[in-house]
């Protein structure tokens, strides 16, 4: 029972780290053969529209000023719409699965029970910031493909250069959010949002790109919150895709 009493706490202290969620040197206007915001985001878009599912092993580290530690999952993704943890048992044998949905998250035991449940307006979990908190859904991050916004409530308040990636910054009454991209691999390589109302920090830092079927994929992804010393690490060991009806696999 305490094993699994402290189990389960580990599980709440990965919910709340793996929602909520980077760089610095000088900056230089972009030039005229930089891709516009739109370009950016269509061909983003036209990438994730052709997975059909996207699976992976990976460790995920934890580190927070309550609790740290390395386990363990299979993720299994259907971007934009559903996701999977199943979390192994470092001695054998599985915690239980976490399936996400858009609006919602639940834990089930091994036995399939429900033990938990979560929404964007009510995480049940005393003392931690909400889990859809930050402006990057999780099934999306579980894969690194991280977009900017389409139509943006925020104003793009500048573009430049930095260390050759393009930076797009945007700002709300709300927020302000960063946006590095780099045209190499097509993605968003990290992130960066200030709640304007917490205080809070939220970066994401992807790295360690494989391709698959002509698609870039970060191994590892990396989500910080620098002013509450919390931090998730996700490495992927190795990545499956189903790609219109074809199949590739990376290792």
């Amino acid at each position: 029972m305490i094993l699994f009493v402290r189990a389960r706490f580990n599980i709440l202290i990965l919910l709340a780290a793996l929602l909520v969620g980077c760089g610095s040197g000088q900056v230089f206007r972009f030039t005229p053969t930089e891709q516009n915001p739109q370009q950016i985001y269509k061909r983003i878009s036209q990438d994730a529209a052709t997975i059909a599912s996207y699976q992976g092993t990976a460790n995920l580290t934890i580190d927070t000023p309550d609790q740290s530690g390395r386990i363990k999952g299979e993720i299994e993704v259907k971007p934009y719409e559903s996701a999977k943890i199943r979390i192994q048992h470092p001695f054998g044998g599985y915690l239980g699965t976490l399936e996400f949905k858009e609006n919602y998250l639940i834990f089930l035991d091994p036995a399939g029970n429900v033990q938990y449940v979560g929404t964007t307006e009510n995480t049940g979990i005393p003392g931690l910031p909400a889990l859809f908190s930050g402006k990057q859904n999780i099934i999306v991050l579980l894969t690194g493909l991280l977009n900017i916004p389409e139509n943006p409530l925020q104003s793009l308040t500048a573009d430049s250069l930095q260390d050759n990636l393009q930076v797009l910054y945007y700002t709300s009454p709300e927020l302000h959010q960063t946006y590095w991209y780099d045209s190499r691999v097509n993605k968003v390589v990290k992130y960066r949002e200030l709640n304007l109302g917490t205080g809070v920090t939220t970066e994401i830092d992807l790295q360690n790109f494989i391709e698959l079927e002509g698609i870039n994929f970060p191994r590892s992804i990396k989500i910080i919150q620098p002013e509450e010393k919390r931090l998730l690490s996700i490495y992927y060991q190795d990545i499956q895709i189903a790609r219109r009806k074809v199949q590739a696999y990376a290792r």
